[in-house]
């Protein structure tokens, strides 16, 4: 019983840690700056998971509460491939949402959000989706 108790005491000091005591390891394809800059209303943001390619999560605020912006980065293997895949996404959505190009992201960039017929919950998230060059982005918000 002598080593689980020491063990327990440990494992209830690191659960107890603030979450900044946690070593988080930053997204290297988006800085946090950045995401502040392009998101100036829910700041200040923070990584909540981060890594060299893939998907990245940062957390923000709003008087209402917390903001979640998760981010996918996919690689394809040419620019035209990447303008491709952002084309058959927004093809597979139905008419159950309000899809607007985005130009800023890409040729073939979009948004989507539910309609005004779904729940609170559902209408209150938007989705992006781009491309540049060989790169596709997909996030949520």
């Amino acid at each position: 019983m002598r080593i689980r108790v020491p063990m327990l005491a440990t494992c209830l000091a690191l659960l107890t840690m603030p979450m900044q005591a946690l070593a988080v390891e930053s997204c290297q394809w988006l800085p946090v700056a950045q995401v502040g800059r392009a998101l100036p209303d829910f700041k200040p943001w923070q990584t909540m998971a981060g890594g060299k390619v893939g998907a990245c999560q940062f957390l923000g605020r709003t008087p209402r509460g917390a903001a979640i912006l998760s981010l996918t980065q996919r690689v394809e293997e040419s620019p035209a491939k990447a303008e491709d895949f952002v084309a058959s996404l927004r093809k597979n959505l139905g008419a159950d949402y309000v899809v607007e190009p985005v130009a800023g992201m890409g040729r073939r960039g979009f948004s989507y959000r539910p309609k005004d017929t779904a729940g609170a919950d559902a209408r209150s998230s938007l989705f992006l989706v781009g491309h540049e060059g060989r790169v596709v982005a997909m996030g949520s918000l």
